[in-house]
């Protein structure tokens, strides 16, 4: 049993890899070859957890340089925190909130706009998990979370 979770940590960080290599996909080649080795050097659990650590320094990194806030979690999925600037919460610290039309179409463009960012950043495909919203009284600063789901 034990020898079946290690060659599947093994086969998902493989596949993830391909996805990474995958043209289409846009990610520069230089972003790969630390994957790369860590796939042909390492097996089972000893890959997945450096190559999710090489994700997490990957994301450190990119935070840092741009100013974002967000965190690898545990099971291997993206938290994003923020305040968006498109209108909705832009004006809110100054008494001038303006509800939009429609909320949930407001956080789509907003999800999509960080999914394809962070996909760019990290060199692999996301998908939206869930969306949470505080109210403002509560946190003007960071109320938007996103999770995304890492796609293998």
């Amino acid at each position: 049993m034990e020898k079946w979770k290690e060659s599947e940590g093994t086969i998902r960080m493989k596949t993830m890899l391909k996805l990474m290599q995958n043209p289409k996909n846009g990610i520069p080649e230089e972003k790969l070859p630390r994957f790369e080795e860590i796939v042909q050097t390492t097996k089972g659990a000893e890959c997945e957890g450096k190559f999710m650590k090489a994700m997490a320094e990957r994301l450190a990194l990119y935070t840092q340089t741009y100013g974002r806030t967000a965190e690898l979690l545990d099971d291997h999925t993206v938290l994003v925190t923020f305040a968006c600037h498109h209108g909705y919460y832009k004006h809110a610290p100054k008494g001038k909130f303006q509800f939009p039309d429609s909320v949930e179409t407001y956080f789509e463009r907003c999800a999509g706009g960080r999914l394809y960012e962070y996909e760019k950043a990290l060199g692999i495909k996301l998908r939206i998990k869930s969306v949470d919203t505080s109210p403002l009284k509560e946190n003007i600063l960071h109320p938007v979370k996103f999770i995304f789901e890492i796609l293998e």
